[in-house]
């Protein structure tokens, strides 16, 4: 008697068909595994660039807006070669306030001479004469004035008639009106 051995041979067939079909799957789903993460890596990759365009964007737009608040920075800072400009229109409030103005006592301090830190100080002493309205019209000027400065050491009195100066215009002034002596301290940022 003859014994049939085929299906041995389909045996073996269905067994490596089959163990070829799982290592086919384990490949290609660690390959689908590796793609997703790819695919994954690659839109986070892609959304922080967009983020960072996005950043570089707004920075310039920050950039172009504030490009006349950057060109009026150097206006708060009194430069070495106008420091005299500077003190001309500290003297000027006198003649538009109708008072009279004095500026003593002008230095500046601070200078270094590192190049890298070149901010300095301007000090100055200011004294003005008139009626109350005018002399507080000084004080506003002065603390208004266009640059990083401080006023220090206010102080205000009132003075006779006497001791007025010239340089007042007596007739602009309303009759019977009080003189007033303001005086204050100035310190201002310069640099070279």
């Amino acid at each position: 008697m003859k014994t049939n051995h085929r299906h041995y041979i389909l045996l073996f067939i269905a067994i490596a068909t089959t163990l070829v079909s799982i290592a086919g799957y384990f490949f290609f789903y660690q390959a689908i595994i590796y793609q997703a993460e790819k695919s994954s890596q690659s839109s986070v990759n892609t959304a922080q660039e967009d983020e960072k365009r996005q950043y570089e964007k707004n920075l310039k737009s920050i950039y172009e807006k504030s490009s006349a608040d950057r060109s009026r920075l150097g206006s708060f800072v009194i430069y070495q070669e106008k420091i005299v400009d500077f003190i001309e229109s500290v003297e000027k409030i006198g003649d538009d306030t109708n008072t009279a103005l004095t500026l003593s006592s002008v230095n500046t301090d601070g200078f270094s001479v590192d190049p890298k830190e070149p901010i300095g100080h301007l000090k100055a002493h200011i004294e003005s004469k008139g009626s109350w309205a005018n002399v507080m019209r000084v004080l506003a000027l002065i603390e208004n004035m266009p640059y990083s400065m401080t006023v220090n050491n206010v102080r205000i009195m009132k003075t006779t008639e006497s001791s007025v100066s010239d340089k007042i215009d007596i007739k602009k002034q309303p009759p019977k009106v009080g003189m007033w002596n303001i005086s204050l301290d100035i310190i201002a940022l310069t640099s070279i």
